[in-house]
C-alpha cells in the first residue's frame, strides 16, 4: 500500500512531534518529594547516575551521550542544588565518582514512576496497531535515527572545515 500523505506532509507531521517533544523539554518539571523544578538534561543525569550509582564522570558522559566538559557542568549544577555528591575514588585519587542524595534519590524515584505512567500510556496507544505496523514504524525510526546522525556528522564536519579555512 502506498502512503496517501506526501513525504512534505510527512516530514510537516515529524516536525510537529519533535517541537513537541521540545516544549516538553523546555518546560521544568515539578518534583514534589524534593520541592524542586528540573529541567529535562538535568532530569536525565539524574536518571544516569540512579542506574549507575557511583559511576565516573567519563562514564556518565558516555552513558548520556556528551561530552565531559558538559557532564561535569551538568554536575556542578546538580551538587549546587543537592542531588548529587561527589567523592573521589577508593581505588584512585584522579577518578571522580559521582552518586545521588537522599533528595536525589527521591527526584530519581518519582521519575522512574512517571515514565513507566509514560511507557505505559504508549503501550497503550500501540496495543491498538498491528504489530506489522508497529514494526515498520520501528524499522523507519530506525532508518530515520541513521540519516540524522548522517546529516549530524556531515553539519560537524563541514563547521570543521569552516573553522580551518578561517585561521
Amino acid at each position: 500500500m502506498k502512503y496517501s500523505l506526501n513525504s512534505d506532509e510527512i516530514v510537516d507531521i515529524f516536525i510537529k512531534i519533535v517541537n513537541q517533544y521540545r516544549m516538553i523539554d523546555e518546560f521544568p518539571r515539578y518534583f514534589d518529594k524534593a520541592d524542586i523544578f528540573l529541567h529535562m538534561a538535568e532530569i536525565q543525569t539524574i536518571l544516569a547516575i540512579g542506574k549507575n550509582e557511583n559511576i565516573n564522570v567519563t562514564n556518565l558522559a558516555k552513558f548520556r551521550g556528551i561530552t565531559k566538559g558538559a557532564i561535569s557542568q551538568m554536575i556542578n549544577k546538580l551538587v549546587k542544588k543537592g542531588l548529587v555528591i561527589k567523592n573521589i575514588s577508593s581505588q584512585t585519587d584522579n577518578e571522580v565518582m559521582i552518586q545521588l542524595t537522599k533528595r536525589g534519590k527521591e527526584v530519581f524515584e518519582e521519575q522512574k514512576r512517571y515514565n513507566e505512567f509514560l511507557n505505559q500510556k504508549v503501550a497503550e496507544i500501540l496495543s491498538g496497531i498491528p504489530e506489522e505496523a508497529v514494526n515498520d514504524f520501528m524499522n523507519i525510526s530506525s532508518s530515520l535515527e541513521g540519516f540524522f546522525n548522517e546529516i549530524v556528522k556531515i553539519n560537524k564536519d563541514s563547521m570543521k572545515d569552516k573553522g580551518k579555512n578561517q585561521d
